[in-house]
């Protein structure tokens, strides 16, 4: 498998190492000791961070949601976490908190550098929400900046 951008060229080789099976312990290790160096983390935040990984493992949506919403605290401008929180309240049906917050993580790509496939993420979802709504018309102008 090759990689189209040279920025994940050291990840594919890290991905080839770590899944290397004739020495499991030599590969465990390298994984563990270099792997979070490299990657980087979503936010600077120690404290953001805990809050997002608890909301991600959490299966309990209202404990998500809360977990998300505590790592906005920390930190106000993290993508990822208002993107999930958007994606919880959608989960639970909640369209209109969904749609703010889907908004609020899109308006937020602009002050964070983030993937391109995240911003493309929200601007899906967040059409998704505008058809659970019956808003065609904003449906219509989020999935035309997604296509750009």
């Amino acid at each position: 498998m090759r990689c189209a951008s040279a920025d994940y060229k050291e990840l594919e080789i890290l991905n080839l190492i770590c899944t290397f099976k004739t020495r499991p312990f030599v590969s465990a290790f390298f994984c563990l000791m270099f792997v979070p160096a490299i990657l980087p983390a979503p936010t600077q935040n120690p404290a953001a961070n805990y809050w997002f990984n608890q909301g991600l493992n959490e299966k309990n949506v209202q404990l998500r949601i809360h977990a998300f919403t505590l790592a906005l605290k920390y930190d106000p401008d993290f993508v990822a976490a208002q993107y999930h929180l958007a994606r919880s309240f959608n989960k639970e049906r909640k369209y209109q908190k969904a749609e703010k917050n889907y908004l609020k993580a899109y308006a937020k790509t602009k002050v964070r550098q983030v993937s391109d496939t995240l911003v493309v993420d929200i601007l899906q979802e967040l059409a998704e929400i505008y058809k659970k709504l019956a808003q065609w018309k904003e449906m219509e102008i989020v999935l035309r900046k997604a296509k750009n």
